[in-house]
């Protein structure tokens, strides 16, 4: 006797090819935005503009680790209690792309302000962004591993760094294009704001993702 299979079985086989673009399309995007504002680049440059404490260059590298690992420790059990990962996750990634807005704006409409008022709101809006960065990273993954067949996944993972890698190269003119044509500190107030652009159009696209319910 056969048994019929489950519609959690059944959704990811019918939406497969619109789960792996829309996906395909978030980590392109994403990898883009990501470029704008390189944590090896172009925010180690801001820092050093406003100030040469090294301590502070420190921090940027320090916050990303922190941030993106910290959070992982205490989410999997809420996940795991999750029937779906899609809600949580849209939901706490908007917190990952806000402060680049808000820190496009500050820097945009605010460039005179001094050194530490502009540090104190760089800072602040990173954290934020690294922080919920790792609330999302356990979900996202499981999500991952929900929605995209496991024999597809090679070719998921290489086609979105492919496109993510080609796209951090059109990045790169950006960023050389805002140095030479806007002030400093309005040229990472664009960028952080061309930036937040992009993952709007990242979390549309992971929005677009269908996810089967299953039980806890």
């Amino acid at each position: 006797m056969t048994t019929q299979p489950t519609r959690a079985a059944i959704l990811p086989e019918r939406y497969a090819r619109r789960n792996f673009w829309a996906n395909v399309g978030d980590i392109a995007t994403f990898s883009f935005g990501a470029s704008l504002v390189s944590r090896y680049t172009l925010l180690p440059y801001f820092v050093s503009q406003l100030s040469d404490n090294r301590l502070l260059l420190g921090l940027i590298p320090a916050l990303f680790s922190l941030g993106w690992l910290l959070p992982q420790l205490f989410t999997a059990p809420l996940v795991a209690s999750l029937p779906r990962r899609l809600p949580y996750i849209l939901w706490v990634t908007l917190w990952e792309r806000l402060p680049f807005l808000a820190l496009g704006l500050a820097l945009g409409l605010w460039p005179g302000l001094p050194p530490w008022a502009l540090l104190s709101i760089f800072f602040g809006c990173y954290a934020v962004h690294n922080l919920s960065a790792g609330l999302a990273a356990t979900a996202w993954q499981d999500f991952i591993a929900r929605v995209i067949p496991g024999n597809r996944l090679g070719a998921f993972f290489g086609l979105a760094s492919a496109l993510g890698g080609a796209l951090g190269m059109l990045g790169a003119v950006v960023i050389d294009w805002s140095q030479v044509n806007l002030p400093f500190p309005q040229s990472v107030g664009f960028l952080s704001l061309l930036c937040f652009a992009a993952l709007v159009v990242s979390m549309v696209c992971l929005a677009l993702s269908v996810e089967p319910a299953r039980p806890p």
